[in-house]
């Protein structure tokens, strides 16, 4: 049921959608903190070992394991929280270029990276494990030679605007973005001195 809720929906979001983003940049370097988790966990970097662990933790998404699978191939970063032997949570970084919809891509600039996924199973949510697994890639990142960290999320996506929060970011701009009959649009508003950097990562 869960897999054909999701190909529904993706089909629905394909021809009609409309949703706000709020745009940030954090530096690397100004962001290193402790982990504050509520547990005890190990962290690390995903490798072709955890691929079946990490397609466990999504599997109404039937797709999964595919992109997991180029996220490797493309060298993408993978960091997770792993509990009593399981991972429990964890975040993607690329670090060429996103397509973040049909016709519609970010490109990384240089010593950057792009957070385009981020998940904690529901069981485990509250426990700040997401927020650890973050402090843990910046420091892996910073140590690698990465500088930015650039990402986008919905502006009603509560609990992923309070980690924005707790890691210090302010967002630089709001990204409009709607799609009918799967041609997209978008605009970007924003009261930075960096708003035509900012539209020069977005490509159509």
């Amino acid at each position: 049921m869960a897999k054909l809720f999701y190909f529904l929906k993706r089909i629905g979001n394909s021809l009609f959608y409309t949703a706000k983003f709020n745009f940030y940049e954090k530096n690397l370097t100004q962001s290193l903190k402790d982990a504050p988790t509520k547990i005890l966990v190990e962290y690390g970097l995903a490798t072709m070992a955890d691929v079946d662990e990490l397609v466990g933790t999504r599997p109404e998404i039937p797709s999964y394991r595919a992109t997991i699978l180029k996220h490797l191939k493309n060298g993408d970063y993978g960091y997770y929280a792993r509990l009593e032997g399981r991972i429990v949570s964890y975040a993607w970084y690329q670090v060429k270029q996103w397509e973040f919809d049909r016709g519609l891509r970010f490109t990384v600039p240089e010593k950057s990276v792009y957070s385009m996924d981020s998940y904690t199973l529901p069981e485990f949510r509250g426990l700040g494990l997401n927020i650890g697994v973050i402090n843990f890639a910046n420091r892996n990142l910073v140590e690698m030679g990465y500088v930015s960290d650039f990402y986008l999320i919905k502006t009603d996506n509560i609990s992923s605007l309070r980690v924005a929060t707790k890691v210090d970011n302010a967002p630089l701009g709001v990204v409009a973005y709607k799609r009918r009959m799967m041609v997209p649009f978008y605009s970007i508003e924003s009261n930075s001195a960096d708003l035509e950097r900012i539209k020069r990562y977005f490509v159509k």
